[in-house]
């Protein structure tokens, strides 16, 4: 990521927009960031990390209070960053929550929080996203980094730096972690885990289902001897069991067999005798239903007699439909005859009538013409009228516009005379002004001097007060250090005469077992010239372990006290430095430093902020009447130019008025000679033409209607005489049809042998009616026929048999099925048992194979899991191995700088050693020191060279993380401490290294007091504090 461009206003101490293009630097990889104290350097990375992430660059600084105090209510914080990622460039834009004046009403609203970002595409802007969410999301996305380490990797702020190196185990951990995003080898330990503990319950699992199926079996041995069987043997024993089921199922089988064939035959002689029972009955029924049609012989013929009457009866329908048809077509066509003849007597009668009207009006038509053509005439000269009262209306209005106008005119100008005598005055008052500007600045430019002398004093009495607790601190700690020390002499003198007096014990014991003439255990000679004679004091065991222990907690004790006093001593070491510092700004020697003299130091340093404050105050009186004086006159400036056009407008309209009023004059006077000559008002004229025309209107109307009336009924008499004399010709020929067909019915009926039409009417019947008779005829002779037959083929079948007595068949067969039934029920039982218990065998046959299977993967499953989680000799788990293995890659990065900024005297290592009370190794530094040859604790470096450490760390790991993260680019670093703790021969190393950067093509921020970097970097953002504000600038 490069930074191109900042913009913020109302931000920290920034009151004004502050634009700082970072373009200017050019090929210039170092620049400086520099300033008084609390001027807003560091609000410039602010500005920067909150424009990313929406949140400030140190810790201890919260985003919601990174407005200005010097803004007002009208002035609204926003910051804007411009940057590239590769070839794309970016713009976002933030604004955090603040208070607004309310649009409506007095008071104030909270504004929230905004942000927006915005790719460049062909020199336009074009939005992404403006959601907050969103906008945080995307920007991790594009840059590769989250806010943790884009502070680790890109910008290090004030407290943050040392922590590269000071930081436990654990928290570097956290810190790998994120930047090279290793949860997925910790996700693969936890799910080797899971894994693991799930195979444990699933073998648990297997073993309780085979416990279960097992319950399942029916035993036949007592309870008391299944409790000694081991699951294997129970598993035999089952086996058993199904072998002597499956015995007992053969027998059932033989048994089964022989029932069902009983069953068979009886069940075949049972259907025989069953069938002839059914003929014996057949022939009992088809006597008696014979009976029964014999009785029925008399109706039938009688049924006989009435069918063929109604099929006579039947022929002659045509002949009476025919008649029916005739008769209704010359009935229905006589109505209307009739109808045609009453309708076309009414027409006649009302054309007459209206004849008789038409006529009475026509006389009159000529005249209505002529009254017509007068009320045309007439019309015009109104229409004449109307425009001439319509540019007699607009000529008034325009009079009065003139006047107001003119009226208008005239103000103006006076009010233009009156500005510019105003303007005089306010000019004379300007000149007087002017010297107080030069006043104005130096006094600005004392007070900026004075206020950062003031907080350097404030900062060098509490840097000594500080510097006074830690040599109190150093002098305890050493003191204490000092009484261990000798308590670890006393403790090892201690056991030093506890050894001896063991030696002497186990000498004096060994020669109470000598004998003469036998060889010593220990030296082998046979003469024994002085023996060791026995102490009288005990040798207790207990005695040595206890000041072995007590030697051990001493010794941690001091090397406790020893790294606390290292700390404080190199925390004294950067506080005496910054109070020399601070010293000689004072031209005071830091021998002669008391609080004393600091407390007149300070005093004096207020005393003159106060003086220079009052000045300022005195003369921002003056400034702000100047300032008031300025915006009167640029005012009345704008006010004179104002005039002069409202003037030079309004002469122009008063122009265009007096030519409208002219023009509408002589529009009037072609009018009015077309007006009529009438004494009456225009409203009185124009009723009376309008009561004309209503009048004529209705006659008119009147006329056409009446025409247009006699002329349809002279057309509807003409066509009704038409179809009356059609129709009467259409009836006379159909009551001649009529006729016809009545004389030819009556000859049918003498033909067929009906004496009268009453006759016939009674014999006819519906078709179905017939049908019905004819169907039910002849079912009585077919059923006739049948039953004689079927009695006779019977009678013939059934005379060598007797009719069987079925009760006692069926019982005997009930007896046989019983049998049957029973043998198969046994059956079944054993089956189902048998089958049920292969199945319990079978299925926990397959559940301890499943168990062997999964007992061996899970002893693999296990073992990998104890040995990514750390449970190993090494006390690495999967995931620090990994990140170890980084850790490596940027020591390596960081060693090929350090070694050169510490004339090859340090080289960062991994620590060996193992850590203690269960927790994790692999990630604890360690600094190895060329002087001595061994290795130590990386937090017993000075201040100085622990800085040199964080910032070789920082490089080599921005390095590293470049070359294993693709789409991450680290062109820019942005420090905000530590120079200062280098001696000169070490920050010209530093220097040097980090000018080499230059051919990496990245660019480094540093901010800082010291001198000789002030010297050496060419390239300098100066950040300048005054009474309204900070204002920052590059200086190249």
């Amino acid at each position: 990521m490069r930074v191109i461009n900042l913009t913020f206003v109302a931000f920290g101490p920034f009151k004004e927009k502050q634009t700082i293009d970072f373009t200017r630097l050019g090929n210039e990889s170092i620049f400086l960031i520099t300033g008084p104290t609390g001027a807003g350097k560091t609000t410039i990375f602010d500005a920067i990390c909150y424009a990313l992430y929406g949140r400030a660059s140190g810790s201890d600084r919260d985003h919601d209070n990174l407005r200005s105090d010097f803004a007002s209510v009208e002035d609204h914080t926003e910051v804007s960053l411009t940057f590239a990622i590769k070839d794309t460039t970016y713009i976002i834009n933030r604004k955090p929550k603040q208070l607004r004046p309310k649009s409506r009403g007095e008071g104030f609203v909270e504004e929230p929080q905004s942000a927006s970002l915005y790719q460049i595409r062909d020199e336009e802007s074009h939005l992404i996203t403006s959601r907050i969410k969103d906008v945080n999301e995307t920007i991790e996305n594009i840059i590769g980094l989250d806010y943790d380490q884009f502070l680790k990797m890109i910008m290090i702020p004030q407290g943050e730096f040392r922590k590269l190196i000071s930081e436990n185990s654990n928290e570097r951990e956290k810190i790998l972690q994120k930047i090279f995003r290793t949860h997925v080898y910790q996700s693969i330990t936890n799910t080797l885990i899971t894994k693991s503990k799930d195979m444990m319950q699933q073998l648990k699992t297997f073993q309780n289902q085979i416990t279960d199926q097992l319950s399942f079996v029916e035993w036949d041995v007592d309870e008391v001897i299944r409790e000694q069987w081991t699951q294997d043997e129970e598993i035999n024993q089952l086996k058993l069991l199904i072998n002597h089921l499956d015995t007992n199922h053969q027998i059932a089988t033989e048994n089964y067999q022989k029932q069902k064939a009983a069953l068979a035959d009886a069940e075949s002689y049972y259907h025989e005798q069953m069938k002839l029972n059914d003929e014996f009955q057949r022939l009992n029924d088809a006597i008696n239903k014979k009976t029964e049609l014999e009785q029925q012989a008399e109706m039938i013929n009688g049924l006989r007699d009435k069918f063929q009457l109604a099929e006579k009866a039947a022929k002659l329908e045509v002949y009476e439909e025919q008649l029916n048809i005739r008769t209704e077509e010359a009935e229905l066509e006589t109505t209307k005859l009739n109808q045609l003849e009453q309708e076309l007597k009414g027409i006649q009668e009302n054309y007459t009538q209206s004849k008789a009207q038409f006529e009475k009006i026509q006389v009159t038509y000529p005249e209505k013409l002529k009254e017509q053509e007068i009320l045309r005439e007439e019309q015009r000269q109104t229409e004449a009228w109307v425009k001439y009262i319509d540019l007699e209306s607009k000529l008034g209005a325009q009079q009065q516009i003139h006047d107001r106008l003119t009226k208008q005119l005239n103000v103006e100008k006076a009010n233009y005379e009156q500005l510019k005598l105003t303007l005089n005055q306010t000019n004379q008052q300007l000149d007087k002004q002017i010297e107080h500007k030069e006043e104005s600045l130096k006094l600005t430019h004392e007070y900026t001097l004075a206020n950062e002398s003031l907080k350097k004093a404030q900062q060098l009495k509490k840097n000594y007060v500080e510097l006074v607790e830690l040599e109190k601190i150093t002098d305890k700690l050493s003191f204490k250090s000092q009484q261990l020390e000798q308590e670890l002499k006393d403790c090892q003198d201690n056991l030093q005469a506890y050894e001896k007096n063991y030696q002497q014990h186990v000498a004096s014991h060994l020669a109470s077992q000598l004998k003469e003439g036998e060889h010593c255990p220990v030296c082998g000679s046979i003469d024994h010239p002085m023996l060791a004679i026995a102490t009288h004091d005990p040798v207790h065991d207990q005695e040595k372990e206890i000041l072995i222990s007590k030697k051990e907690h001493i010794e941690e004790q001091i090397s406790k006290f020893k790294s606390q006093w290292i700390d404080h001593q190199a925390d004294y070491r950067i506080m005496e430095q910054s109070v020399i510092e601070l010293s000689k700004l004072f031209d005071q020697n830091y021998e002669d430093i008391t609080e004393e003299t600091i407390e007149q130091i300070l005093n004096s340093a207020q005393d003159k902020v106060k003086e220079l404050t009052l000045k300022i105050q005195q003369i921002e009186e003056s400034v702000k009447l100047n300032q008031s004086l300025k915006e009167t006159k640029s005012q009345l400036n704008k006010q004179l130019s104002e005039i002069e056009r409202v003037i030079e407008q309004q002469a122009a309209e008063v122009n265009k008025v007096v030519q409208d009023i002219s023009r509408l004059e002589g529009e009037m006077n072609s009018y009015k000679q077309y007006k009529p000559d009438t004494e009456l008002s225009f409203q009185e004229w124009e009723l009376k033409l309008n009561d004309q025309q209503d009048k004529l209107e209705k006659w008119f109307s009147n006329y056409t209607e009446h025409e247009k009336l006699l002329n349809q009924l002279t057309d509807q008499v003409n066509t009704l005489k038409a179809r009356y004399e059609t129709q009467k010709q259409f009836t006379e020929q159909l009551q001649r049809n009529q006729l016809t067909a009545k004389n030819t019915f009556k000859e049918q009926l003498r033909r067929v042998g009906f004496k009268d039409y009453q006759t016939y009417s009674l014999a006819k019947l519906k078709e179905d009616e017939r049908q019905q008779l004819d169907v039910q005829i002849k079912q009585y002779d077919a059923s006739v026929n049948e039953l004689n037959t079927t009695i006779h083929t019977l009678e013939s079948k059934l005379k060598d048999f007797k009719q069987p007595n079925l009760t006692e068949i069926e019982q005997q067969l009930e007896k046989i099925k019983n049998e049957h039934e029973t043998s198969i029920r046994l059956l079944e039982q054993l089956a189902e048992k048998h089958s049920r218990h292969l199945k319990i065998l079978n299925k926990a046959l397959d559940l301890k194979e499943a168990y062997t299977e999964l007992d061996q993967d899970y002893r693999d499953m296990s073992a990998l899991a104890e040995m990514a989680n750390g449970d190993n000799h090494l006390k690495l788990s999967f995931e620090r191995y990994v990140l170890s293995a980084f850790l490596e890659e940027i020591l390596y990065q960081a060693n090929l700088r350090l070694n050169q900024l510490t004339d090859q005297r340090y080289e960062l290592k991994i620590s060996d050693k193992l850590a203690k009370h269960g927790a994790k190794s692999g990630l604890d530094l360690e600094v190895f020191d060329q002087h001595t040859g061994k290795q130590r604790s990386i937090k017993t470096l000075s201040g100085g060279e622990g800085f040199q450490t964080s910032l070789c760390l920082a490089l080599g790991m921005a390095d590293v993380v470049q070359a294993h993260a693709g789409g991450v680019q680290l062109d820019t670093l942005f420090i905000d401490e530590g120079f200062g703790t280098l001696d000169e021969i070490t920050l010209e190393q530093a220097i040097n290294t980090l000018k080499a950067l230059q051919q990496s093509n990245r660019v480094l921020g540093i901010i800082s007091h010291v001198n000789q970097l002030k010297e050496e970097i060419h390239a300098k953002l100066e950040i300048t504090s005054t009474p309204n504000g900070s204002f920052a600038r590059f200086n190249l």
